[in-house]
């Protein structure tokens, strides 16, 4: 990595102005200027540039200054620790990278219609992406297992295929009954059952020419992994109902959270079946056997949240890098948008007390009485350590 050195903050503006800089280190009293100052200005122009501020006269203005103005780290000379910044400069250097793969992730997205992408450099993130992009154009079906993750791969197999414009046709076996999921899969004439208003065609005939993919096949009732097995084998089925046998060529993708062979040893599902979905098994790992990707995923959603709050929060602390590494996410990454939500609480809710407080003077005193003295607060979860901020939200109103 190539290091360039300048003197004063007008040979520090004009080379950021030049070059594209993973990391800078600044002095903040210049010959010529204040440090933060010229930080600040480069962080206008470029959001994401990591940046950590050296001085030799600490000052806590100047320390929370540094903070609300985003930079990485606030060091003070002399530096008696060096393997301390040696790791503060490498956790540095890591968020530059989440920084970059965030964009060039964000420009994939910009150019593919299915805006489906995953996020990662683990090395079980690279191999299934190795994976998907053999299994992809393979016309077969394909079982995902993983806790997470799932159904994304599951579009961007669709999105790689031959039936790339053809339709994809989603459903949860687990979250529908039995008699559900079977007029949702295989539809049904008019009249077929109690509520059947009109004819409706189901899932495996609307997926004809494309992909359908069946999340927690495992749960499944027997009759109707029967069933599925027919078609697989011909092709045909009718609807609830019907008589007419009807054709349907489709991809399958199935998905189970856990081993769907387990459920075969435990006769909870038909092994004949099994063998007919698992023509090629993808495994996705869980966040916690990735702890690389931890940061790239956080990342992503904070500018998420940064978007849609229209607030500018970050970049992390090396200190906040390391509670988000060393937790074990066991939401997956379900679970690493918790965080955001509760730092964006105390903006809403001051939101909340401020109309709360311009309703209450409008209301009798009583009522005032009894809105500043609620105690009304839902249960704040505690799901990552980087997250304390323990705000209450404004009482309801009756």
């Amino acid at each position: 990595m190539a290091l360039d050195v300048a003197v004063d903050a007008a040979g520090a503006r004009q080379r950021s102005r030049t070059s594209d800089y993973h990391l800078i280190l600044m002095d903040q009293r210049l010959p010529d200027g204040s440090g933060l100052d010229l930080v600040e200005e480069m962080r206008r122009e470029r959001p994401h540039q990591v940046a950590i501020l050296i001085t030799g006269y600490a000052d806590v203005r100047d320390a929370v200054r540094a903070v609300r103005a985003g930079l990485f780290d606030y060091l003070t000379k002399p530096f008696e620790d060096l393997e301390s910044l040696e790791a503060t400069i490498a956790k540095a250097l890591e968020l530059d990278r989440a920084y970059r793969e965030i964009d060039s992730l964000r420009h994939i997205l910009d150019g593919r219609a299915e805006g489906q992408v995953l996020i990662g450099r683990s090395p079980a993130i690279e191999r299934l992406l190795q994976q998907i992009r053999q299994v992809a154009p393979l016309d077969t079906s394909v079982l995902l297992e993983g806790e997470s993750g799932k159904e994304m791969v599951a579009r961007i197999l669709h999105a790689g295929s031959l039936r790339a414009a053809g339709p994809f046709f989603e459903v949860n076996c687990g979250a529908l009954s039995e008699q559900l999921l079977e007029s949702t899969l295989f539809g049904y004439e008019k009249g077929a059952f109690t509520g059947a208003a009109k004819t409706t065609p189901g899932y495996l005939e609307q997926a004809n020419g494309g992909s359908l993919f069946l999340d927690e096949v495992a749960d499944m009732s027997p009759k109707l992994q029967t069933s599925l097995l027919r078609v697989l084998q011909e092709r045909s089925f009718q609807r609830l109902g019907g008589t007419t046998l009807r054709h349907s060529d489709f991809r399958l993708i199935c998905a189970c959270n856990r081993r769907l062979v387990d459920a075969v040893r435990d006769h909870s599902f038909r092994e004949d079946l099994f063998y007919r979905i698992n023509v090629v098994a993808l495994r996705i790992a869980p966040l916690r056997e990735r702890q690389e990707d931890i940061l790239a995923l956080t990342l992503h959603f904070l500018e998420l949240f940064k978007a849609r709050f229209h607030r500018d929060v970050g970049p992390f602390t090396p200190n906040a890098i390391r509670l988000l590494e060393a937790f074990p996410w066991p939401g997956n990454v379900r679970q690493t948008t918790s965080p955001w939500r509760t730092i964006w609480r105390p903006t809403v809710t001051a939101t909340c007390r401020r109309r709360a407080a311009r309703a209450a003077n409008s209301r009798s005193p009583r009522c005032r009485r009894a809105i500043s003295s609620s105690t009304w607060s839902p249960p704040i979860p505690t799901t990552c350590p980087a997250a304390t901020s323990r705000a209450r939200p404004c009482p309801p109103r009756n």
